[in-house]
């Protein structure tokens, strides 16, 4: 695809191969503001930083499709699902930047379908 991913485009993706923006924002070296705001269409990420995201996506088996009228994601191989294990808190990135596939940071393929996070219901003010 040569066109710019529209950030929606990339929050079903990335929701697709099962990781969150956390592990995306480790994978592809672009905040995770920027990340949450290209998503929800409140900025248009410079072309370099775009790519970043796209690359990592693809890393992880989302492939990204384009025709005359539609533009869409599949994901492909094994490597569905697969993302960082996460660490606790002030405990930095897991494994070496050059390197974010390495075998010590990467988790299985998730076995469950990807579910939406839903709001909880505020209390209604009396």
């Amino acid at each position: 695809m040569d066109r710019v991913v529209p950030g929606y485009l990339c929050q079903a993706a990335r929701l697709l191969v099962g990781l969150t923006q956390q592990e995306l924002h480790v994978l592809a070296r672009v905040s995770k503001k920027s990340i949450n705001d290209y998503e929800n269409g409140f900025i248009v990420l410079r072309v370099a930083l775009a790519g970043r995201l796209v690359a990592a996506l693809r890393c992880a088996g989302a492939r990204f499709i384009a025709g005359e009228d539609f533009v869409g994601v599949i994901v492909t191989g094994r490597t569905a699902g697969v993302g960082i294990v996460s660490e606790p808190a002030g405990q930095g990135a897991p494994g070496n930047a050059d390197a974010p596939h390495s075998p010590s940071n990467v988790r299985p393929p998730s076995s469950g379908p990807v579910r939406s996070r839903q709001a909880k219901p505020r209390p209604q003010d009396e």
